[in-house]
């Protein structure tokens, strides 16, 4: 989304390849990050519904071992029918329970997601605001040697769907290390000029040299 609504700044900036390079890279982290996502959670929704199905199961074995290993052979069918029925309460319920635990881990793994991410961001802005110090104690003042970047002669503009001149005959010449500032109405031709030196745009006529790639900034 940020490259879609920057394209054009990061035109200007050449930045196409780099941005390509950065993109695929976040995208294959991403995407082996989301298989190991998908195959720890596997093994717990295995886990979950399968305790969830045999709990009931369970209890009931529970129950049967005492009885047919003949532990309750004094008792009569009356007193064997309502220890059944107690202990059958006691087991499922003690059952449910222990599910009922067991799928809050899902839950604890999702909270436990949210904190690393919460962990990460902090460091991010640690390391921000660590890099932002840095940089507010060095001073920006840099002696650059004025050399040509862009040299422009006598050349005519228009847009690619207009034979409407934007800009015509202009002579210029950009330095290196020197600031210029392009000013004028909406409408003038000032973002179709850095179209031009940044080779968005060809221009109509006249003569455009960026030495910017050969030179060192």
């Amino acid at each position: 989304m940020q490259i879609r609504v920057n394209a054009e700044p990061a035109a200007f900036y050449r930045a196409g390849q780099v941005e390509h390079m950065r993109t695929n890279r976040r995208l294959q982290s991403l995407l082996q990050t989301q298989r190991e996502l998908m195959g720890k959670e596997l093994w717990l929704y295995i886990g979950i519904n399968t305790f969830d199905y045999l709990g009931s199961i369970l209890s009931y074995v529970v129950i049967a071992v005492p009885i047919f290993s003949g532990f309750y052979g004094d008792l009569d069918p009356a007193q064997l029918s309502a220890l059944v029925s107690k202990n059958a309460f006691v087991s499922i319920y003690l059952v449910s329970c222990f599910s009922q635990l067991i799928d809050l881990s899902a839950t604890l793994s999702d909270v436990a997601g949210y904190a690393h991410r919460i962990g990460e961001l902090q460091e991010t802005l640690l390391s921000l605001s660590r890099k932002h110090r840095d940089l507010s104690a060095v001073s920006l003042k840099q002696t650059v040697q004025g050399d040509t970047a862009f040299l422009l002669e006598r050349v005519s503009l228009s847009a690619p769907s207009s034979d409407k001149l934007l800009i015509k005959d202009l002579d210029l010449r950009i330095s290196q290390g020197n600031n210029l500032l392009i000013v004028g109405n909406t409408g003038t031709g000032k973002t179709s000029l850095l179209r031009v030196l940044g080779g968005l745009w060809e221009s109509t006529w006249g003569k455009d040299g960026d030495f910017s790639k050969t030179s060192s900034h």
